[in-house]
């Protein structure tokens, strides 16, 4: 959603809270979603939800070599990565999907990283009769509460906060990296999609084996 304040969604449409207990955020939309009346609540929820996911900042892709203007992000903020095809879940891992922090970006950092469930596509992959559904955006989520840490596997320490604060505007203090593979001497993303490799420079989709493809920096950065 919009990065506003928690004065920014006012009543009586909306309300921002905080969970006492594991320092999460919510947004709240008052309507009725189940009034599916011309002009209802539902069609009221869906206008209001539309407006509050308007504001919502995309990551300038600025690679990770120098110094620069950087995009900005609070540091609660869950990082959406939109990939062109249907990402096979089995190959998120701490190996395909990297954060490093710092001024320099050099310290290892732990988040939360798991494919999207409201954005994808089905298909038959698993071998067994019917359609699954597979993702086709990817949720990096650095704040991380107690009961988010004990379901998430491998386990992600607690982390309420989020990023580390920037220190300065110029430098980029937190790097999302997709490391490569190198695959019959062409590199692809270590995060694969169900029919096989995907390649950054077209912008995260298949790409069939042998096709010829050049390949930029491997990393994106900006400040939290």
């Amino acid at each position: 959603i919009n990065p506003k304040s928690e004065s920014g969604w006012p009543l009586p449409d909306f309300q921002l809270e905080t969970n006492p207990v594991t320092g999460k955020q919510s947004l709240v939309i008052y309507r009725n979603f189940a009034d599916e009346a011309p002009n209802g609540g539902r069609e009221q929820f869906l206008g209001l939800l539309s407006q509050a996911e308007s504001g919502v900042r995309p990551i300038a892709d600025n690679g990770f070599v120098g110094a620069g203007t950087y995009s900005m992000v609070p540091r609660n903020a869950a990082i959406v990565v939109v990939f062109d095809d249907l990402i096979d879940p089995s190959t998120i891992n701490s190996q395909s999907v990297r954060l490093l922090v710092g001024e320099p970006t050099i310290i290892p950092f732990e988040a939360r990283v798991f494919p999207d469930p409201n954005y994808g596509g089905l298909a038959d992959h698993d071998g067994q009769p019917g359609l699954e559904f597979y993702s086709t955006r990817l949720i990096v989520d650095p704040a991380v509460s107690e009961i988010e840490s004990f379901n998430s596997d491998p386990t992600v320490a607690v982390n309420t906060i989020g990023f580390p604060a920037s220190q300065e505007a110029n430098l980029a203090n937190v790097e999302l990296r997709f490391p490569l593979i190198d695959q019959l001497a062409f590199p692809f993303l270590a995060i694969q999609g169900i029919r096989g490799p995907l390649s950054r420079d077209a912008g995260g989709a298949w790409c069939p084996e042998g096709a010829h493809l050049h390949v930029p920096a491997d990393a994106d950065r900006l400040d939290a």
